[in-house]
């Protein structure tokens, strides 16, 4: 089953997940204390949107297609599994006490397992896919294995890549955790090993939404803006961006935790806070004549943007702080588009319909914004930095620039150019027709509660 049933059932007479860890003790049990065994965790890539365009019914017989594939290797002394809803394992238990024959041994597996899920394959009813597939890997010895007095042996393998462990769990569970690497990487390596380090920084992560959950609760969230201003210079709005100032790590950067935030349902309470204080700001400025005309922007994640009743959610919001919809802006990037573009429509159509703005951020990097963009009910398109900062000197990202512009004025957009760093980017940005500007020239991002004070 794909996304439904038990979380690791049997298919085409595979082993379920208790049987492939029983297969681990063993072979970590007879493994000897210089020996290596190897354990592979991979799993079907875009099975998600498979199930989402095609129906559940697709997606299992992917994943029978999949689990074919791989019962076809023929390599001896190979185990395999079926462990998750989409993930299968692949056990090699003995791979000797010659470190080089057990590298090139789990090698020869991590191709072959590679190989048998790439390609096309069929989803019934004469509809293609291009198979592929997400492997981690890890190679473990002993405990009792001995280390090399410089941390790498003669031949140059290096004590740090070998896991040090009998427990079939840790073996399961570090596998995973390197394939889970390359799924929420864009990379376009397809495997990759498990390293000790990685075991640390996914501890970390964990640590850190516990920290940022409490964080919110604690009331330790900030809100920063940085000024919009018009050709003129004169300011016609304020982004928001988010901040966390931690009792342990002082004030952290967006950067830092968003990402992680983005993959669970923590970006969800992160983005309420954000959308309450962007009306709670509102309110405020539009009684004091200096901010009464400015509009405030706030960034939306795709898990934000899912949220069955975020447009009521919303549209409470504004009404209960009485704030003008016009003057609130939703930034949306490519990505967060991508994630379910008929729904994103909807919701922003509904939106619109009660004067809420909205703007598509960092145009331009994505290779399919021309094919949706007609679709889409925004007012804005801002140009991302990458064009901005060498729009002054290199023809190509002035031309870039400039075409955008037209396309934006085609439509009746307007065209906000965002990474503003110099008088000479200003210059040219205003030259080909740029409406607005945002950028260090113009202002960094300072606590909300300083521009009143201003």
């Amino acid at each position: 089953m794909s996304d439904r049933g038990d979380a690791s059932p049997a298919v085409h007479g595979l082993a379920d997940r208790g049987s492939m860890l029983c297969a681990i003790e063993e072979a970590a049990s007879r493994t000897t204390a210089e020996g290596y065994g190897a354990f592979i965790c991979v799993s079907v890539d875009d099975l998600s949107a498979v199930n989402d365009a095609f129906g559940y019914e697709a997606g299992d017989i992917l994943i029978d297609a999949a689990a074919e594939r791989l019962r076809a290797i023929s390599i001896p002394g190979v185990r395999l599994g079926r462990i998750g809803v989409e993930t299968f394992g692949v056990l090699a238990g003995a791979l000797g006490t010659d470190r080089a024959r057990a590298e090139r041994r789990c090698r020869e597996l991590v191709d072959a397992v590679s190989a048998a899920l790439t390609g096309k394959a069929d989803l019934g009813s004469g509809v293609p896919i291009e198979l592929s597939a997400s492997i981690g890997f890890v190679i473990w010895t002993l405990p009792a294995f001995p280390r090399s007095a410089h941390g790498a042996d003669a031949a140059g393998f290096i004590d740090a890549a070998y896991l040090r462990t009998a427990d079939a769990f840790e073996i399961m569970k570090c596998a995973d955790i390197a394939r889970k690497r390359i799924v929420a990487s864009e990379t376009t390596k397809r495997a990759r090993r498990f390293l000790p380090y990685m075991l640390e920084e996914a501890q970390e992560r964990v640590h850190l939404i516990s920290e940022l959950r409490r964080g919110i609760r604690a009331g330790e969230l900030r809100l920063y803006a940085q000024p919009i201003v018009d050709a003129e210079r004169r300011l016609i709005g304020e982004e928001g961006l988010i901040r966390w100032l931690s009792p342990e790590r002082g004030l952290v950067p967006p950067d830092s935790f968003i990402p992680l935030a983005e993959q669970t349902d923590v970006i969800v309470e992160i983005g309420e806070w954000v959308l309450e204080e962007a009306c709670r700001i509102l309110a405020e400025w539009s009684r004091d004549p200096r901010f009464r005309d400015v509009t405030f922007s706030v960034n939306l994640s795709a898990r934000q943007l899912r949220t069955k009743d975020f447009a009521e959610r919303l549209r409470e919001l504004v009404s209960t702080h009485g704030v003008p919809a016009e003057r609130l802006k939703l930034e949306l990037t490519e990505s967060v588009l991508q994630s379910d573009l008929e729904s994103t429509i909807r919701m922003l159509t509904l939106l619109r319909a009660d004067g809420i703005l909205a703007s598509l951020d960092d145009f331009g990097t994505g290779y399919s914004s021309l094919s949706y963009l007609h679709q889409l009910p925004v007012q804005q398109l801002k140009i991302d930095r990458s064009f901005v900062t060498s729009v002054a000197e290199d023809r190509q990202a002035a031309a870039i620039a400039r075409t955008i512009v037209e396309l934006g004025t085609t439509l009746g957009l307007q065209v906000v150019a965002e990474g503003v760093e110099t008088e000479a980017q200003f210059a040219e940005l205003r030259r080909i027709g740029v409406d607005a500007f945002q950028g260090y020239l113009f202002g960094k991002p300072r606590p909300v509660e300083e521009l009143a004070a201003v």
